[in-house]
């Protein structure tokens, strides 16, 4: 029961700040259909031509609310990765990169998932 509502009141202000940066993200994400296929597959190329400028958008307008979460950066980019795995389509054969349709009203269910993910 302490797991429980000490897992309750953690995700408090993982939720709060998904919510209050989840619409930056989503801006952010469509960046992710200019580049190759072999950028996005890459977790290296990844975390540096999308973790990364999202994370500075993010701290830029968060007001200081994710510096309430624990290892911020390690875990967004946790959750980013989750993000990518779930949202990004990569089509090798075309050499495209596109977003599962209605992607923005997932983002912030899925960086929740992946913030968890971090957590545990």
């Amino acid at each position: 029961m302490f797991n429980k509502l000490k897992s309750a009141i953690g995700d408090g202000p993982v939720r709060a700040a998904v919510e209050n940066f989840s619409q930056q993200v989503s801006e952010k994400l469509t960046e992710v259909t200019t580049l190759s296929p072999a950028d996005i597959t890459d977790d290296a190329r990844y975390k540096d031509y999308v973790v990364a400028p999202a994370l500075l958008v993010v701290n830029a307008s968060s007001s200081g609310m994710t510096s309430l979460i624990p290892n911020f950066e390690k875990r967004f980019s946790v959750a980013m990765l989750h993000l990518r795995d779930e949202l990004v389509i990569v089509d090798e054969t075309n050499k495209t990169v596109g977003l599962v349709p209605g992607y923005q009203a997932r983002v912030p269910d899925v960086l929740t998932e992946g913030f968890k993910k971090s957590a545990g």
